[in-house]
């Protein structure tokens, strides 16, 4: 019986232990964090950038609110088959009494014809999170509501393709 030796140089050895270390940095410096950005201003997180936040703060504050966690489309258009999709057997879709406002959170504008009906019907959307280049104009803008006028008082605009006016994207505010 012959009995093979294996024999491993101080050459391969390091080679071997530069991979591992490297190994273990990209692992530390790739892995994701708990504060990830894929995180923040999800509706589900409780952390302070979170939406979810937001939501517990208000419901604290006794401000009548409703979550609406069903497509845009099934407010507006509640026997369609999207709205349908989001029903369970104990509940009926039908949409709240108009006007409303809504706030919606970092979906980007739509715009769509239905969304600007919607507001030109009298009902409010209010965009939140939408990044967009503004202006720095000051607008000052003040909202009736039955609980009492609502001041909206803010320094971003969005500029027309003119430049020299201003408007919200979707609607008039006021």
């Amino acid at each position: 019986m012959t009995q093979s030796t294996l024999t491993v140089s101080k050459r391969q050895i390091a080679i071997l232990a530069i991979a591992l270390v490297t190994l273990i940095i990209l692992t530390i410096v790739l892995a994701p964090s708990t504060g990830s950005l894929q995180q923040r201003g999800s509706t589900y997180g409780r952390s302070p950038e979170g939406y979810g936040a937001w939501y517990a703060y208000m419901q604290k504050q006794n401000t009548p609110l409703q979550r609406w966690q069903k497509p845009f489309e099934a407010l507006i258009y509640p026997n369609s088959s999207a709205a349908k999709r989001y029903q369970t057997p104990t509940q009926k879709n039908i949409a709240p009494p108009s006007p409303i406002t809504m706030l919606r959170i970092g979906t980007g504008v739509s715009g769509g014809m239905a969304e600007q009906e919607w507001v030109k019907s009298g009902n409010v959307l209010v965009l939140l999170g939408v990044k967009a280049p503004a202006t720095q104009a000051d607008f000052t803008s003040d909202l009736p509501n039955p609980l009492g006028q609502i001041r909206v008082e803010t320094s971003r605009r969005k500029t027309l393709v003119d430049g020299n006016q201003t408007q919200e994207t979707v609607g008039r505010l006021g």
